[in-house]
C-alpha cells in the first residue's frame, strides 16, 4: 500500500490518541523516502478499524493503540506468512507486550524489554526562572559538537545501540520540521534538545542532553522549555516526548515545565 493511501486510511484512527501514536506518522514519512519494502497493515472488525501496524526495514515494528486484543493475532499471522524477521516491536505497553508474547509462540524468538517509556504531552509551558544563558538554534558550525553530544546521549541512554551520528546531524540540520536547540552560557553551549517527527497537530522533542559537568544547573529544563515554547508559538498545538521511566530526573524535569503523561510505551527486542 502506498504511504499516502495508508495515511489517509488510518489518520482519523491515529488522531484519537495523536501523541501516543506519534511515532506512526514518522514511520509513514520515512516510508515515502525509502526503497525498502515497507509493511503497513490495518485490522478491522465489522468494518471498524481496531489496530494498525507499520514498519520500514530494518527497523522495529511499530504498533498503534488498539481496540481489540485479538487484532494482534491477525498481525502475527500475517507477518509470519510473509516470513518477516523482526528485530523488535515498539508500541503502547499492553499492545507491545501482547504482540511480543504472541510472536514468541509463533517463532520461538524470546522478547526482551529494551526500554519502558512514558509518553508526555505539553500544551502550555511553565516558565523556568533564574537560569543563566539563552537559547539559539544549532547550525552547520555546530556539527562536530552535535555529533559528539548525540553519540554520548545514545551511549548513556541506550548502551550498545548503534548511532549513525553523521546521518542524524545532517538530517536534523537540513530537513524541514527538524532542528536542534542549544542553550548557551557566556558563549558556551551547555545543553541541547532536538525536535522532529511532526504529526498533524504536534511535534516530538527528543535528544535532550547535557554534559555531566554541566548538570544540576537547570540547563536541560531551560532548553526543553525554550524549545517547547518556540514550537507552540510557531503554530503547533502541542509538543510530545518519550521519557525513559528508569530515569526519574528527566521525568521530573519534564513535568516541571508542563508535560503531562498520556500513556506508556515499551520497546521489545527479539533475541
Amino acid at each position: 500500500m502506498e504511504p499516502d493511501i495508508f495515511q489517509s486510511r488510518v489518520q482519523d484512527f491515529l488522531l484519537e490518541r495523536e501523541a501516543a501514536n506519534n511515532l506512526f506518522f514518522e514511520v509513514i514519512d520515512n516510508a515515502r523516502e525509502t526503497t525498502a519494502n515497507s509493511y503497513m497493515a490495518v485490522v478491522e472488525r465489522s468494518g471498524v478499524m481496531v489496530q494498525a501496524a507499520v514498519r520500514t526495514p530494518p527497523q522495529n515494528l511499530v504498533l498503534s493503540r488498539g481496540r481489540d486484543d485479538t487484532a494482534l493475532d491477525a498481525l502475527v499471522t500475517d507477518l509470519e506468512s510473509r516470513d518477516v524477521s523482526l528485530p523488535g516491536v515498539h508500541g503502547p505497553r499492553d499492545e507491545a507486550a501482547g504482540f511480543a508474547g504472541r510472536w514468541q509462540v509463533a517463532t520461538g524468538r524470546s522478547p526482551r524489554p529494551r526500554m519502558l517509556q512514558r509518553v508526555y504531552q505539553l500544551t502550555e509551558v511553565i516558565p523556568v526562572p533564574g537560569v543563566p544563558g539563552a537559547p539559539r538554534l544549532a547550525d552547520d558550525s555546530d556539527r562536530d559538537l552535535l555529533m559528539e553530544w548525540s553519540t554520548s546521549f545514545i551511549d548513556e541512554a541506550l548502551p550498545g545501540e548503534q548511532h549513525p551520528a553523521t546521518a542524524w546531524v545532517s538530517r536534523q540540520l537540513n530537513t524541514p520540521n527538524r532542528g536542534v536547540l542549544l542553550w548557551e552560557v557566556d558563549g558556551e553551549a551547555v545543553s541541547m534538545a532536538s525536535y522532529g517527527g511532526p504529526t498533524p497537530n504536534g511535534i516530538r522533542i527528543g535528544g535532550v542532553y547535557t554534559p555531566p559537568q554541566q548538570r544540576g544547573n537547570g540547563y536541560a529544563r531551560s532548553t526543553v522549555a525554550a524549545l517547547s515554547l518556540s514550537l507552540l508559538t510557531a503554530g503547533r498545538t502541542f509538543c510530545f516526548l518519550f521519557a525513559d521511566q528508569a530515569n526519574p530526573t528527566s521525568n521530573h524535569i519534564y513535568q516541571q515545565i508542563g508535560f503531562r503523561p498520556v500513556g506508556d510505551a515499551i520497546v521489545y527486542v527479539f533475541d
